[in-house]
């Protein structure tokens, strides 16, 4: 449970996933993401959740599988609601963090070998699927291929490159 009495909130990103939804709706989808966030997720039944939105039996009967679809998950991905609230969103690498991964992996792309740049430091795991900013977990890489890998897990990315 998170002692926060703020939380970020990704105007442009939640404006853009949420034009559809009536005023009743975006009300109860704030507060769901406020108890989301302070309870570190949401209970199973959904009669909680309906009373957590505020919303009457016909309301949540209309209005639950679209605002339920705001914390949906998959492969380990962050849900919608996460991502408003600014999770996965990109955050530079430290400095001198940085440097150590290219003092150790020099200027050599780490997935097409090229040694011209420009070079990014990439995440393996990327930032936006909980990567951390970890030595291990980062590598050197040029610009078209850091664009084209994009947030692909490493793994995946090497086999759709072989």
């Amino acid at each position: 449970m998170s002692n926060r009495a703020w939380m970020p909130l990704y105007v442009d990103l939640y404006l853009s996933h949420t034009l559809d939804l009536s005023t009743v709706e975006h009300g109860a989808l704030l507060l769901l993401i406020m108890k989301y966030r302070r309870n570190g997720g949401l209970p199973a039944d959904h009669e909680v959740v309906r009373r957590w939105a505020k919303m009457t039996p016909n309301q949540w009967a209309e209005s639950q599988d679209r605002l339920l679809g705001f914390f949906n998950t998959t492969q380990g991905r962050y849900s919608l609601a996460d991502k408003i609230c600014g999770a996965g969103a990109r955050r530079r690498v430290p400095i001198a963090l940085r440097q150590a991964v290219l003092e150790r992996d020099g200027e050599v792309c780490a997935y097409c070998r090229t040694i011209s740049g420009p070079f990014h430091v990439d995440h393996k795991e990327p930032w936006s699927l909980g990567g951390k900013h970890d030595l291990d977990n980062l590598c050197v890489a040029c610009e078209p291929c850091n664009l084209a890998k994009s947030n692909i897990p490493y793994s995946e990315w090497l086999e759709a490159i072989q």
